[in-house]
């Protein structure tokens, strides 16, 4: 299941939320918050056309704070976001979505993560879910 010799992609470049973001909402008992704010999502799929989609479908209701193509520009942009959910395929160039998930897991131990993959194969949605995936 590593899949980090897969093909480069360039990262996409993420949305600049400048120095007047709104901080992160809490998150109370690991659920979505669903207050007056939006939830702040982080997409992570080495297919930007994919990813662009995600983000047309989903900006409506919440706030899309960045895209990335691979694993390990998710973990910088999810520490420097702090988004509420992310999320993110398992197969990513650098670092794979499951060893991703196992490092958010540490530093932002709050974000929920929801696991978008083509895998249909029942040790993939395990590993997901021992990663931390909802």
């Amino acid at each position: 299941m590593n899949h980090e010799n897969q093909r480069a992609v360039p990262a996409v470049q993420l949305l600049d939320l400048g120095q007047d973001a709104p901080p992160a909402p809490a998150v109370l008992g690991g659920a979505i918050p669903r207050t007056a704010t939006r939830a702040r999502l982080l997409l992570a799929d080495d297919h930007v056309l994919l990813l662009e989609g995600m983000r047309q479908l989903l900006e409506p209701e919440f706030e899309v704070v960045g895209m990335c193509a691979d694993g390990r520009t998710l973990l910088r942009s999810a520490e420097q976001l702090r988004p509420d959910v992310v999320l993110l395929d398992i197969s990513m160039p650098l670092l794979n979505g499951l060893d991703a998930a196992m490092h958010l897991r540490k530093v932002l131990p709050s974000v929920q993560i929801v696991f978008v993959t083509m895998h249909a194969d029942a040790e993939y949605v395990r590993a997901a879910f021992r990663a931390g995936g909802a």
